[in-house]
């Protein structure tokens, strides 16, 4: 009965937009109830609905028709017991899947498929990032994750088919690879991990995870998280001031640097200067922090038995690994840095990588005695909401109230002392 039902209707031309309407109510609920209406009806639809449904419907602009009510209504002519559902089915050539049934098949594919990917992986903790990262829905990388699943399934496996293969590189290269030879050696393309790829996307999100960190939002931030997993993005400009130090090989033989110290003569090293280093020692067990190279250098010069560094700003990844390397053999780290938000943020990084890292400088006396004519401009000054340590927090207090920027140069007699 709903074969010939649907043969009838699909005689008729007029009842195509119809039976349309009809299927999305459905599948919309995912049952036959609710009502549907159709918009602008032609008078061969408005026609056939009047003479299904005995009403006169020709003042009205759109027809409302309830699908139960359609249903009924052939139960007095020719057809019926028809149903709907059985109807629908008929006239489109198959049963009709609800909306709900339909997300349901597409959430069970979409865990199929990360399920088998997460299960092809050879590196563990990248099976736990992409875990992890899933049972979080509404974060950044899952709705990431989801977006290029719905574009594109299989680029999106190949995607982390790559991650996984430039994981085990990196992995494998712990004296660090060049970040295009990484990205040649995983895809073909030197360019794959180039800023704005996928591939580098993903690989960071990765790193924010292992690293527990967030994910970088900036070109120095996305460099620095980079040289973490092993890739180095600058190789030829990632060097760090230092004076005084001396790094002793795994055998226990020296590298030498201490006859720069000998000759009261700063170094600058390179992150191949540090990979071959096992332990490092500095006189006093103790160096000198400089934010600014002008403050290094004065330090270097009033006290050329000690030993100091030099951040330079930012600090790059060669920094790290000495600080790192540094705090390893109990070395104490004595830190000085600008007045300003960006100087203070540096500052609160440094604290939290290395909890026993000692301020220097940072009172309000020495503000005062630092305070330039430079106005921080509010968007700036804005960055001192992220500020955490109680010392910090107190000179970001000073800054907001008088606006003005501090530099390490107008401290000097203060800063020299021992």
């Amino acid at each position: 009965m709903n074969q010939a039902c649907s043969d009838y209707l699909k005689s008729r031309r007029e009842t195509r937009r119809i039976m349309e309407g009809l299927a999305q109510r459905y599948q919309s609920l995912g049952t036959v109830g609710g009502r549907f209406v159709l918009t602008n009806p032609t008078p061969e639809e408005r026609e056939f609905l009047q003479g299904l449904l005995k009403k006169d419907m020709s003042r009205q602009a759109s027809l409302s028709i309830s699908l139960k009510a359609f249903e009924k209504a052939f139960q007095t002519t020719r057809f019926q017991g028809m149903d709907l559902e059985g109807l629908l089915a008929c006239y489109f050539d198959g049963p009709l899947v609800s909306r709900q049934q339909q997300q349901e098949a597409a959430a069970t594919a979409q865990a199929q498929f990360f399920s088998e990917v997460t299960a092809a992986f050879r590196q563990p903790l990248l099976a736990q990032w992409l875990t992890t990262a899933l049972d979080n829905p509404a974060g950044g990388t899952a709705k990431w994750l989801r977006s290029l699943y719905h574009q594109n399934a299989s680029r999106l496996r190949q995607l982390l088919t790559h991650l996984d293969a430039l994981v085990a590189h990196c992995h494998a290269h712990p004296q660090g690879v060049v970040l295009p030879v990484a990205a040649a050696a995983v895809t073909k393309d030197p360019h794959a991990l180039d800023p704005g790829t996928y591939l580098r996307r993903a690989f960071l999100y990765y790193l924010s995870f292992r690293e527990n960190l967030p994910y970088p939002q900036s070109a120095e931030a996305e460099s620095l998280l980079l040289e973490q997993g092993n890739i180095l993005t600058d190789i030829g400009n990632r060097t760090v001031l230092t004076y005084g130090l001396e790094g002793i090989n795994a055998q226990g033989a020296s590298l030498g640097w201490q006859a720069f110290h000998q000759r009261q003569e700063p170094l600058v090293l390179t992150r191949q200067n540090l990979t071959q280093m096992a332990h490092i020692t500095a006189p006093h067990h103790q160096v000198f922090c400089a934010e600014n190279p002008a403050v290094f250098h004065a330090f270097t010069q009033a006290h050329p038995q000690a030993a100091a560094l030099c951040t330079s700003g930012q600090i790059n990844w060669v920094v790290y690994l000495l600080l790192d390397r540094l705090t390893a053999d109990g070395i104490t780290l004595r830190y000085s840095g600008d007045f300003d938000p960006e100087g203070l943020l540096i500052a609160q990084r440094l604290l939290n990588r290395y909890p026993t890292l000692q301020l220097v400088g940072y009172t309000a006396e020495n503000y005062h005695l630092a305070r330039s004519r430079q106005t921080i401009s509010p968007k700036r000054l804005n960055q001192l909401e992220q500020l955490r340590h109680p010392e910090l927090v107190a000179m970001g207090q000073l800054l907001a109230t008088h606006r003005q920027a501090g530099y390490q140069e107008y401290l000097l007699p203060q800063l020299l002392m021992r």
